[in-house]
């Protein structure tokens, strides 16, 4: 037996121990290395990271953007992906989010306490953080396999006019990738596999708007300290404005005790009537989303897939035609 071979026997019974939708990889792509749009993220009009998290055993993909990697873009990024499982009755408990070992990630190598990113992991959330080894990028092969697939399909094909612009259209992309573009080792879609392998059936769970977690109200400023912040985040901490309250995702009272409900948010620097606890992550997701959805993804976008016929000849799916499959798919 070659060792290839080996290797993939290895990796069949890894997969078999995993849960479907349990196990998620999380990865940030760099944007600025891409020629088709090196201008406008060098010119700060895109923004130059992707956040990616995926599961293993369906391919069910979600992103977001930022423009600045830290340890607070990759919580809000984390914090809004375990809401959304949890709101689809995934026991958080069980779910473990794979990193690998960037400050994004980590914090910094000489901390003497857990990072922002693990502490939202597994305090607020109870879930579970793990990293992978230094120097070993295959072990999150899944969610880098995806970041090959949309440069080719997405960054390499769209000319991206702004950042609206990119939202609407990766939020698109995103629906043709997790409804309808069949995953080359299971022969069907993520949304197909998640249907048959779990007790989700709701389309909607696949829908997932990216968002940029820059401007996410979530995890203020008083936070920052050297564990939680990588090297590109410099700069003097900007008060809290009313207009765009600083919203903290705190713990349950008890220290490390897992959560059953949502956990409680502050609304930290808006207005009196507006400090209540227990706002949903969802709400702030969903406050930063309608800014994107109407306009951008209904009429402005159009993404060519292969057809499946014999011409070859492709087949466009506008963004509205997406999102009326994910609300009726059954």
């Amino acid at each position: 037996m070659s060792v290839k071979e080996q290797k993939k026997r290895e990796i069949a019974r890894y997969r078999k121990l995993l849960k479907t939708l349990y196990h998620w990889q999380v990865h940030v792509k760099y944007l600025n290395d891409i020629p088709h749009i090196y201008a406008l993220v060098l010119r700060g009009i895109l923004p130059k990271f992707e956040y990616t998290i995926k599961d293993v055993l369906t391919g069910t993909t979600f992103i977001s953007y930022a423009h600045k990697l830290s340890t607070f873009n990759s919580a809000r990024f984390i914090a809004l992906c375990l809401d959304h499982f949890r709101s689809y009755g995934l026991d958080l408990s069980q779910i473990t989010i794979q990193t690998d070992n960037g400050s994004e990630f980590i914090g910094s190598i000489t901390a003497k306490k857990d990072s922002l990113v693990t502490r939202v992991v597994e305090k607020t959330f109870g879930a579970r953080h793990v990293t992978i080894p230094p120097a070993t990028p295959r072990f999150n092969g899944s969610v880098e396999n995806f970041h090959g697939r949309i440069e080719d399909e997405f960054y390499d094909l769209e000319d991206l006019l702004n950042l609206s612009d990119l939202l609407g259209k990766a939020l698109t992309y995103m629906l043709y990738f997790n409804l309808e573009r069949p995953n080359l080792n299971l022969k069907k879609t993520p949304l197909e596999a998640v249907q048959q392998q779990t007790e989700i059936k709701d389309p909607q769970f696949m829908v997932f708007p990216p968002l940029l977690l820059d401007q996410l109200p979530l995890f203020g400023p008083q936070l920052r300290s050297v564990n939680d912040v990588s090297d590109e985040v410099t700069g003097p901490s900007t008060p809290c404005s009313p207009v765009a309250p600083v919203v903290k995702v705190t713990p349950c009272d008890t220290e490390g005790a897992l959560c059953n409900h949502i956990p409680a948010i502050h609304i930290l620097g808006a207005p009196t009537a507006a400090l209540t606890p227990g706002v949903p992550l969802s709400l702030v997701r969903q406050t930063a989303q309608s800014q994107i959805l109407p306009a951008d993804v209904s009429s402005s976008y159009s993404m060519k897939v292969k057809s499946g016929s014999k011409s070859g000849q492709n087949e466009v799916r506008s963004g509205a035609d997406l999102s009326k499959m994910a609300a009726n798919s059954p």
